[in-house]
């Protein structure tokens, strides 16, 4: 057992992969060769196990104890350090001789410094040069140059670190590709968490890479069930998901559950004055919000005690209470940020004009017409889901979000045509011949259409529903509303490439813009 001396604690992590066994065997190995002062030997004829070396051994497996004196090099010119001094550093901790004989081991956490030249990597074939010269050139990755990119690190990852790659090794991936294209790197968290976010609060981790993991172990071994497959890709976004307590120091926080009564009832059957109505909605959100969130009142049942919560001003106001400074977010950033939609659609996606059955010379259109068309654009760029098929189709995805009719459809006839578990509401609903410039837009909710001035409006309006009313995203427009959520409203923290991805772009069009303005 003279080849156990010749280990370091690294080679050890890769051979025994079980952190209960490794831990009782670094324990003996350290107390044997690093406590005790013996140094490894350069070259040394295996002798016969002795007693000695054999309680190494205790309570690990034996096909373990026989694999651990075929130490295997599995070091690659794709993986290097960062610089000479980190090089000198890791040395050190590899190989205690080369300091002092009494320093205690380098813990294991210290150890686990990865670094990866992406750029190396993609050099191995013709495909990832010319995905390396492609970015460097446009400052942009397009999604088949991502594909070719993250194909070939899992493929490195794989081949290096096995089909499961401990979660440290998959963030120096990342981080390693968004040193190699500094124009990949997201404002947002981290920099590189649309490539690799760790999984926390019994949330998976996602990103890139792990989608590529588990889309090659899947097909390596077709172990995974399509339920398992859709509980590690689910994304915890919806406003359900992340419940808001009824809000704190509302004007009927310190009322009776009489006087609240008493409102609700003179609500019921008064419409004027209006200030008087106001005062109560607004007095009474406390509970409403309690009601919807801690007793799972529906809709119909909310709306049936609160007839007036539909009423023009309500659900802005009751949205206020419930998330203080973005009630105007939307009016304040969609003038801004449609032309940029629109110029990352014509990008990413190039078929637009087809899908919206539109021209795709934005010239020609007005700036409220651009405004409008980024609204249809963001639920082809950001589609959702449907069931196990995996995206749905550009057709449900639009239709979900904003449902457009000829401008002589019967609103009274398309609400009682409406089915619960087909169409779930809210959405919005659009009458005119040309869908860039409505002539009515609705919001529909338990079949009662909403009547709203601008298609902007509108939007706004059933964003804001789905937050007073708890409601979850209908799964075909999922995104869209995520994008709203997370860079307009900024509410919570959506988990999404494609949304990532965007914003990667959108900072480096920015930045492109401002030096070219110098």
């Amino acid at each position: 057992m003279e080849a156990l001396k010749l280990l370091d604690e690294d080679m050890i992590k890769e051979l025994i992969p079980k952190v209960g066994q490794r831990v009782k065997f670094l324990k003996e190995w350290r107390s044997k060769f690093i406590c005790e002062g013996q140094q490894p030997r350069e070259s040394s004829p295996i002798q016969p196990s002795s007693s000695s070396d054999d309680s190494l051994c205790h309570d690990v497996d034996l096909e373990t104890c026989s694999t651990v004196s075929v130490v295997s090099n599995q070091s690659s010119i794709a993986t290097l350090p960062i610089d000479d001094q980190d090089a000198s550093t890791r040395e050190q901790q590899l190989d205690p001789s080369a300091g002092s004989s009494t320093a205690p081991p380098v813990p294991l956490e210290r150890q686990n410094a990865f670094s990866f030249n992406v750029l190396t990597i993609l050099s191995q074939n013709e495909k990832g040069k010319r995905v390396r010269q492609s970015i460097k050139q446009k400052n942009y990755c397009s999604p088949s140059d991502r594909r070719i990119l993250v194909s070939m690190c899992v493929a490195h990852l794989t081949e290096h670190h096995g089909m499961k790659p401990d979660s440290v090794v998959k963030n120096a991936m990342a981080s390693a590709i968004v040193r190699a294209f500094p124009c990949l790197k997201d404002p947002k968290g981290t920099g590189h968490g649309a490539f690799y976010t760790k999984g926390k609060k019994n949330l998976p981790a996602f990103g890139w890479l792990e989608d590529h993991l588990r889309y090659i172990r899947k097909k390596e071994k077709r172990l995974c069930s399509w339920r398992r497959l859709e509980r590690l890709e689910t994304e915890s976004t919806s406003p359900s998901d992340k419940r808001q307590d009824p809000p704190s120091g509302t004007d009927g926080e310190d009322m009776s559950p009489e006087e609240l009564g008493a409102m609700t009832e003179w609500l019921k059957h008064n419409l004027e004055p209006s200030t008087t109505v106001t005062d109560y909605m607004r007095r009474t959100a406390g509970q409403r919000m309690r009601l919807i969130r801690e007793d799972g009142k529906s809709v119909g049942e909310i709306l049936q005690s609160y007839p007036r919560l539909l009423d023009a001003g309500m659900i802005e106001q009751d949205f206020d209470i419930l998330r203080p400074g973005h009630k105007t977010s939307l009016y304040q950033k969609w003038e801004t940020l449609a032309p940029k939609l629109v110029r990352y659609a014509q990008i990413t996606s190039p078929a637009w004009s087809e899908a919206l059955q539109c021209q795709k010379d934005v010239l020609l259109y007005s700036s409220d017409e651009i405004k409008n068309l980024a609204f249809f654009l963001i639920s082809i760029l950001f589609r959702g889901r449907s069931g196990r098929k995996g995206a749905c189709s550009v057709v449900n995805s639009l239709r979900s979000f904003i449902d457009v009719k000829p401008d002589v459809t019967s609103v009274e006839q398309y609400c009682q045509d409406i089915e619960k578990e087909d169409r779930p509401q809210p959405f919005i609903l659009c009458l005119g011949s040309n869908q860039l410039s409505p002539q009515q837009s609705f919001v529909i909710v338990e079949r009662r259409p909403i009547l709203q001035p601008s298609l902007m409006a509108a939007v706004d309006y059933c964003f804001k529903c789905h937050y007073v009313f708890d409601i979850n995203y209908q799964p075909q427009c999922k995104g869209a509303w995520q994008f709203l959520q997370s860079e307009i409203y900024e509410i919570d923290a959506v988990h999404s490439n494609t949304i990532s991805a965007f914003r990667v772009w959108l900072v480096n069009a920015d930045t492109g813009a401002s030096q070219t303005a110098v």
